[in-house]
């Protein structure tokens, strides 16, 4: 099959009155969401075998942020998909 993501968008970006709808966007929003957890993953699973849990170093602690920024950006795409005004 393909790339979900730019499935996604090349359906919605060929319509004739380019009128996108919600569906397609949310679709969009969500996969963007689902990356951003993968990445936070990834990094995650590189944090750990790198540095093997040891939290005091400044690389350790960057690492983090970076996790909790990647998992906090996921979460506001998620909610802001779902939300009433785009029902």
């Amino acid at each position: 099959m393909g790339d979900p993501l730019i499935q996604a968008w090349n359906d919605a970006s060929h319509k004739d009155d380019w009128n996108v709808d919600v569906v397609y966007v949310q679709t969009f929003v969500r996969l963007v969401a689902s990356e951003l957890d993968r990445q936070a993953d990834e990094l995650s699973k590189i944090r750990k075998r790198m540095l093997n849990g040891d939290a005091r170093t400044p690389r350790y602690q960057a690492m983090s942020k970076a996790i909790r920024q990647l998992r906090a950006r996921a979460k506001f795409l998620r909610g802001s998909a779902s939300t009433e005004e785009t029902r």
